[in-house]
């Protein structure tokens, strides 16, 4: 029973038409039952203070108060179905004994006739039976934002040590090829045959790269004596 339920027409102005003309945390059942008779929660809990005041239990010389957590209506919900695990509801019924000046009660005092706590609560086995596989899909859901980071992470670091060692092999191959290419050129032998004839030039042992277009010009001088009369 929500807590406006108990208000009196001040604060809930819908409860008008109940009667709740006076009194908070009593719910007014005079009229349909024609007796003077209110529904509270267990032990007047939110109840205006003069009322809970009349009524005090004592135990070993020390006042009980009202336990919240003993007297109020509550509901165990799973946060991630949204399924109720346990319910409780407290409730007291209450007899009034209005003031009346000829017996010296100067205010309205409130006792207890009897008090109902119904409770109903899903043990761990049947939660698990009706709840387990559709709780295990909802936190891997939400669990699954987390993984897919990581895996795009993961995947981000392993496509950047590939580039890197890409470009590195590139890097060795060019350097590879430049220094052989350097290393043909100093087998080149050019040879000059006697002056007498003609001026040949003669390449030997050249081995270029493939990766390389090589053009090579041979041209061939005849150098003739000249001889002095």
């Amino acid at each position: 029973i929500n807590n406006n339920t108990y208000y009196n027409k001040t604060l809930n102005p819908q409860n008008e038409i109940y009667y709740h003309d006076k009194y908070n945390g009593l719910m007014n059942m005079s009229s349909p039952l024609k007796f003077p008779i209110y529904i509270s929660k267990g032990r007047l809990l939110y109840a205006d203070q003069e009322i809970q005041d009349s009524l005090k239990v004592v135990r070993e010389g020390k006042v009980i108060l009202p336990d919240v957590e003993t007297n109020e209506d509550i509901f165990d919900i799973e946060p991630l179905t949204g399924a109720v695990f346990m319910a409780q509801q407290n409730v007291q019924v209450n007899f009034l004994l209005a003031a009346d000046d000829l017996i010296a009660r100067n205010s309205d005092q409130f006792f207890p006739m009897f008090n109902s706590i119904a409770r109903a609560k899903l043990s761990e086995a049947k939660i698990d039976e009706l709840y387990g596989p559709l709780i295990k899909i909802i936190k891997f859901r939400q669990f699954l934002p987390w993984i897919s980071l990581v895996i795009f992470s993961v995947s981000l670091i392993l496509f950047i040590i590939c580039l890197i060692f890409v470009r590195k092999y590139k890097q060795n191959k060019s350097h590879f090829y430049s220094t052989r290419l350097e290393e043909d050129t100093a087998h080149m032998k050019v040879d000059f045959l006697s002056t007498s004839g003609q001026q040949s030039v003669s390449y030997t042992h050249l081995t270029l790269p493939t990766i390389y277009s090589v053009q090579i010009s041979v041209v061939a001088v005849s150098l003739k004596k000249k001889h002095c009369a």
